[in-house]
């Protein structure tokens, strides 16, 4: 599951579909353990954290405690600046308690370049696979790279199996760990891009969220276009 806890970043990425900024709100800590009790509900194995810029919000370290405190992993998705702008007991805070970080920096939409350290729970991607028609991605005129709906995993699992904790389930066994996202304020979304359908809260019943999935329609994106028929009977499309 993906936790959004900050729309906060300094480093003005053209390809971001968050569109973050520097002025950008955090999470509320009343809101993120609502959110673990909701990954505990749906049965969730991993949690990854993520933003705008997860290291930028300060309950970060307690954020990472709690989730290890419910026997969840705590994963982390980064612009890396953290590794050599905080201070070197802000970073091993930091790296201590996760299980791994993702630092992305593809130079062709990262305007800054970050220093590489090594350490054995950072790995590093120059190259981002798939670019998503949201945010600033669409007004600087990017190409879109990904051909799916980001929720046509989530919605076509919920609509054959029925319940939201067995789909989420299945889609574990087969490699697929964001879905559902949340969004800062609470606001659980089909796909990973924070303008993604909303499909209820963390505060509601599971049921509510399955029925909302079930019943949804969208095309946003406009990548429904690019599925065969059977793919768009899949979702109800």
């Amino acid at each position: 599951m993906l936790i959004r806890i900050t729309n906060k970043c300094t480093m003005g990425c053209s390809h971001c579909m968050v569109d973050a900024t520097p002025e950008g709100e955090h999470m509320a800590f009343s809101t993120f353990l609502q959110c673990l009790t909701f990954a505990c509900k749906i049965g969730s194995q991993m949690v990854f954290l993520t933003g705008g810029e997860p290291t930028l919000h300060p309950e970060l370290v307690g954020m990472l405690g709690l989730i290890r405190d419910k026997g969840l992993q705590p994963l982390l998705t980064s612009n890396g600046l953290f590794l050599s702008e905080m201070t070197v007991k802000e970073r091993d805070d930091i790296l201590g308690g996760v299980d791994s970080v993702q630092v992305t920096n593809d130079p062709r939409y990262y305007p800054r370049r970050v220093e590489r350290p090594a350490h054995p729970k950072v790995y590093y991607e120059d190259t981002l696979r798939m670019m998503s028609p949201f945010g600033r991605a669409v007004t600087n005129g990017l190409e879109c790279t990904r051909l799916a709906p980001m929720c046509f995993n989530l919605r076509s699992a919920v609509r054959q199996i029925g319940g939201l904790s067995e789909s989420l389930l299945f889609l574990r066994g087969h490699g697929k760990f964001c879905t559902p996202a949340i969004n800062v304020d609470g606001t659980i979304v089909a796909g990973e891009a924070p303008s993604c359908h909303p499909i209820g809260t963390v505060w509601d019943e599971l049921e509510t969220i399955a029925a909302n999935i079930r019943t949804m329609t969208c095309a946003k994106c406009g990548l429904v276009d690019n599925l065969t028929p059977e793919q768009r009977g899949a979702i109800g499309e």
